[in-house]
């Protein structure tokens, strides 16, 4: 994502010595070429893992993240799925967490559309995440407001227009 001079990605390390990932967000100021490097880390609680999906940032810097957690594998156990979590956070442009939100029951309410692919942040200071057809809309706390169902065809993308707007791109017959 570009924002101003910053391009924002997201980067993986694997430490073969102590066989731990690390997911850092990184903010690349390209003026003068320096890039600062934010670990994110996240803590699912005991006996769960967790991994970064998706992020956006907003014009002020602030990250927000969806992350997925799942059970620790446990040699001879039975995986349960709906052990999954999904939760949304916020950080500052410092790695500050902001909030924190378990929003596994909505994402569950509808399996099919629990894995989030694109988000957003409007000028109206609203998260919009989209999942493979529908587009969910957080709060600037968090909070759930609801969700915009579109044609039923695949959403391919969110974009943000240069005053603050959302638009989503859906897959049709005839193209996107």
């Amino acid at each position: 994502k570009i924002l101003g001079n910053y391009l924002y990605y997201d980067a993986h390390e694997w430490d073969e010595t102590t066989g731990i990932s690390t997911t850092y967000l990184c903010k690349h100021d390209m003026k003068p070429n320096e890039i600062v490097k934010t670990p994110m880390t996240f803590d699912a609680g005991e006996d769960m893992e967790a991994y970064m999906g998706r992020y956006t940032v907003d014009t002020e810097g602030n990250v927000y993240t969806m992350w997925n957690a799942y059970p620790v594998y446990v040699e001879g156990s039975t995986y349960n799925e709906n052990s999954q979590k999904y939760y949304l956070t916020k950080f500052d442009s410092v790695g500050t967490l902001i909030y924190m939100q378990d929003i596994s029951e909505i994402m569950k309410a509808d399996e099919m559309n629990a894995y989030v692919q694109y988000m957003e942040v409007g000028a109206d200071g609203k998260l919009y995440t989209s999942a493979d057809t529908i587009v969910r809309i957080f709060n600037e706390d968090g909070s759930f407001l609801g969700q915009v169902e579109g044609s039923g065809n695949w959403i391919m993308g969110l974009t943000v227009d240069k005053n603050g707007k959302v638009y989503l791109n859906q897959y049709n017959q005839q193209g996107t």
